[in-house]
C-alpha cells in the first residue's frame, strides 16, 4: 500500500516547487484565501531557492483578491 502524499502539512503546503507547487498555483491558492480572509495579510520565506518565486506568486495572487499584504521577508516559520 501507497501512502498518498498531502499538499497542506503541519506548517503550510508542502510539495516539490515546480512540480505540484508551482507560481500558477501558488497564486490561484492565495487568491482563493484571499478572498475568505480578507484584509491585512502576512508573507514570510525561507531560504530555499523557490522561496522568491514561490512568495512573488503569492503575494500577486492575495492582492489580485484585495488583499493588503505586509512582506515579511526571510524569518523562521514560528515567527510568522
Amino acid at each position: 500500500m501507497t501512502k498518498e502524499k498531502r499538499l497542506f502539512g503541519t506548517f503550510g503546503v508542502r510539495r516539490t516547487a515546480n512540480d505540484v507547487l508551482t507560481p500558477e498555483f501558488a497564486s490561484r491558492l492565495a487568491t482563493c484565501y484571499g478572498n475568505v480572509f480578507k484584509g491585512k495579510i502576512a508573507v514570510g520565506g525561507d531560504t530555499r531557492t523557490s522561496t522568491i518565486m514561490l512568495k512573488n506568486a503569492l503575494i500577486a495572487g492575495l492582492l489580485s483578491a484585495g488583499c493588503d499584504v505586509v512582506d515579511l521577508g526571510i524569518l523562521p516559520t514560528p515567527a510568522v
